[in-house]
């Protein structure tokens, strides 16, 4: 943003020490001479960033809003060069006295003076030795391996990551029971787990949703807490990182995690939760870039094209998983695929369904209905709008032959289906 403006204040500052006595008109004559160098080298530094905005997937992501704050910024110091730096110049730049002296300087021009005049010194010395330590190239190599010695360390011990994770404040908990679970069961589970959250000191509030899993969808035997983290500041206060060993046998260095930052508390989950075994328990951070995952993942889609049984195609997942396990790289893989969830195939008589003159789409339709549950309508009521969702009472729908007992519309009248 200021290396446009500098350029200008210099060729001012050389016009007044070439002789000018009017600030007006070195300002102007300088600005003639470096105005198409100001403009092209605006232009070919955008010309660099400007197409990084249109890089795509996940780097593109990256880079997007870095490349657009780029060009933006360039565009802005171009237009604060060629506008308000030379006339700043012109107003608060003072020409020398008709005899070539300096202006009487003020106490800002005095201290200006000095602080260069002292600069100016330190630089001297710097050269100088900058000059001798040349001369020894002995030395020069012995410091150039060094630091390449040290970048090399700090590669490969410095954490890495496809997603940098950030602090947000906000974290994810699923919870996915064994299939099938009952809703008495589950939330039994969702009160061990919200307890063990209700102690964690970082933990500003937390909401359950039970029935719902952000990654595994909706069913009995799911559920997700919402986690909402204290502020930043009061997480930070009288905490001091400490050294965990200065060898871990790995040839890495290991440090204690902050139990109150966001990586602290979902190892704290995980801890206090391992004792319940039949629950999947799931502690992320929601993913730092938007639509990238659903926890700053990697997610991968199985499919079987053999057709075969759906068990065996789990049997396969799961050995997959297993494998991705042990790769160093990954720290946990894990699906929320079961086919283990009981269930029944039924057959519809399409032969009957075309007598009755309906499809097999509205008895299938209708099942759906009183069974899983459909979208109805809309109504208004205390200034919200509701949903109505038709769904079967628990206590009809509890047997196959609760099937007797639920009716499909013909064009003869109702009909059991």
């Amino acid at each position: 943003m200021v290396d446009d403006a500098i350029v200008v204040v210099e060729a001012v500052h050389a016009k007044l020490d070439q002789g000018y006595k009017s600030s007006l008109t070195a300002s102007i004559d300088a600005m003639n001479e470096i105005s198409g160098a100001i403009i092209s080298i605006t232009l070919v530094m955008a010309s660099v960033f400007i197409p990084v905005s249109f890089i795509g997937g996940t780097s593109g992501t990256f880079y997007r809003e870095f490349g657009v704050t780029m060009a933006v910024s360039i565009f802005i110091s171009a237009l604060n060069a060629l506008t308000l730096s030379p006339a700043l110049c012109a107003i608060f730049l003072k020409p020398k006295n008709e005899n070539g002296e300096e202006v009487k300087m003020s106490r800002v021009e005095r201290f200006h003076t000095s602080f260069n005049t002292a600069y100016e010194k330190i630089l001297g010395k710097y050269k100088t030795q900058v000059e001798k330590m040349v001369r020894k190239p002995i030395v020069i190599g012995i410091a150039v391996i060094i630091g390449i010695a040290l970048l090399a360390g700090t590669m490969l011990t410095t954490k890495t990551g496809l997603v940098p994770d950030e602090d947000t404040g906000t974290l994810f908990c699923t919870i996915s029971m064994p299939p099938a679970t009952s809703v008495a069961r589950t939330t039994k589970v969702i009160n061990q787990v919200d307890s063990i959250l209700a102690a964690d000191p970082a933990i500003l509030s937390r909401e359950q949703i039970q029935g719902y899993n952000f990654i595994a969808g909706a069913g009995s035997d799911q559920a997700t807490f919402i986690i909402k983290l204290k502020p930043f500041s009061e997480r930070q206060k009288g905490f001091w990182w400490k050294l965990s060993g200065l060898w871990n046998g790995d040839g890495i260095y290991r440090f204690f995690l902050n139990p109150l930052d966001a990586n602290g508390v979902l190892a704290q989950i995980y801890l206090k939760t391992a004792h319940i075994k039949d629950a999947q328990i799931l502690a992320f951070a929601p993913p730092m870039i938007p639509g990238f995952s659903a926890n700053s993942g990697v997610s991968l889609v199985m499919q079987d094209r053999t057709g075969g049984s759906l068990d065996k195609f789990f049997q396969v997942t799961k050995d997959y998983l297993a494998e991705l396990n042990k790769r160093p790289e990954i720290q946990q893989a894990m699906t929320s695929y079961n086919p283990n969830y009981p269930q029944y195939m039924i057959h519809v008589d399409v032969a009957k369904c075309k007598q009755a003159s309906i499809s097999p789409q509205v008895v299938l339709y209708t099942l759906q209905g009183y069974y899983g549950g459909l979208y109805a309508s809309n109504f208004n009521a205390y200034g919200k709008l509701f949903r109505v969702m038709v769904q079967g009472d628990p206590s009809t729908r509890m047997t196959p032959e609760s099937l007797n007992s639920v009716y499909v519309r013909t064009p003869n009248g109702m009909t059991p289906i």
